[in-house]
């Protein structure tokens, strides 16, 4: 018995040793088995982190090249090219933005222009048009090009060619307004210049027989239609020709400027019977002629023999001792029923050869002749 518990003692201790290595040898193993899972996990994240990582330096590489690529923006927004200006503004019409080179087209500083903008404006309608669109682009709706004209800071005016534009925010609202402002003044002036070289003559610096006409017609249309009385007036300076001949046409454009200047003014004059909005030009050589709109023949009979008291003073040398005065014959015709422009014309020239007829030096009403 005493044998046999010994060798139960014995097998026991065995059993338990064996239990215990196995535990051990499974615990080890399981602890293989975390340590490789850690380790792969670990070799994992050290992976991302370095993909992180690669994507923060690519993020960090586009955000500079973005701000270098800004800077360029800003660089050439502040050194544009004279003439252009942008800006921004909310939609209280306060600037957040403005480029430097407001300055060199209107003189403002930056701060000035913010405070005086609202000012700055002249009466031009052109500019009710102007903040009309902008409150067009205020409410998101992208508007043409326009002009306004402003007041620059030493008082000149300035036309200005303006592009806007709505700033949308992540709701799709409104809010703000960016713009580029181009001053365009000079070509303004330009094609203002060229018009008036379409329609004045260039002697005398009145309108060309070509406007002249096309004015006679809207005015003979516009008192037709309206039923007001219309003059027409032609006038031909007397003796031209011969001093043309006689002492050169130097001398002869000389008195067709001074004809033209006396025209203008005293066309013009308080004590003209009628308030004067006609039209005056050349018709060509030593021939004038003068619309009266809403003007009764008598009337502008009146006027034009005022022209011919002016004509006579003004005297005009044609040598060093040999001086001589203006002086023209005036042919009128008021407007009937019936009459076309061309008929208009072809009476008033009439009217003009009865005062050349007459002696020269006065004027003469178209009248129609008697029946016989």
């Amino acid at each position: 018995m005493g044998n046999t518990f010994e060798v139960y003692v014995v097998l026991a201790g065995l059993a338990v040793l064996i239990i215990m290595v196995i535990v051990g040898c499974w615990l080890y193993l399981l602890g293989r088995r975390q340590a490789a899972q850690a380790a792969v996990a670990l070799l994992a994240l050290e992976r991302t982190n370095a993909a992180q990582y690669e994507e923060i330096e690519r993020l960090r590489g586009i955000e500079n090249g973005l701000a270098r690529r800004n800077d360029g923006y800003r660089r050439f927004i502040e050194n544009i090219i004279e003439g252009y200006y942008f800006y921004r503004h909310d939609a209280a019409g306060w600037f957040d933005y403005l480029s430097p080179s407001v300055t060199r087209v209107l003189g403002y500083s930056v701060e000035e222009y913010r405070t005086q903008h609202d000012v700055m404006f002249t009466d031009n309608p052109l500019n009710n048009e102007a903040r009309r669109k902008t409150e067009l682009v205020l409410d998101g709706k992208r508007q043409p090009t326009y002009e306004v004209e402003v007041r620059a800071k030493d008082g000149s005016i300035h036309r200005l060619e303006v592009t806007e534009y709505p700033v949308l925010n992540t709701a799709g609202r409104v809010e703000a307004v960016e713009g580029i402002a181009y001053d365009v003044t000079d070509r303004v002036k330009l094609e203002g210049r060229l018009v008036e070289l379409a329609v004045r003559d260039e002697l005398s610096g009145l309108y060309n027989r070509r406007h002249l006409l096309e004015r006679l017609d809207e005015a003979v249309s516009l008192a037709l239609r309206h039923n007001q009385p219309l003059a027409f007036a032609m006038l031909d300076l007397d003796g031209l020709k011969k001093i043309n001949d006689n002492y050169g046409h130097m001398l002869g454009d000389r008195m067709i400027r001074s004809a033209a200047q006396i025209l203008q003014l005293e066309l013009r004059c308080e004590d003209v019977p009628t308030k004067f909005d006609g039209v005056t030009g050349r018709l060509g050589g030593d021939e004038f002629a003068v619309i009266f709109p809403d003007t009764m023949a008598a009337q502008a009979r009146v006027a034009m023999e005022r022209v011919l008291a002016s004509f006579a003073n003004c005297p005009v040398r044609l040598t060093a001792t040999l001086t001589t005065h203006l002086s023209a014959s005036v042919g009128i015709v008021e407007l009937a029923d019936g009459m076309d422009v061309e008929e208009l014309q072809q009476r008033a020239d009439q009217a003009l050869y009865q005062a050349k007829n007459a002696g020269r030096g006065r004027v003469c009403l178209w009248e129609p002749t008697p029946a016989k």
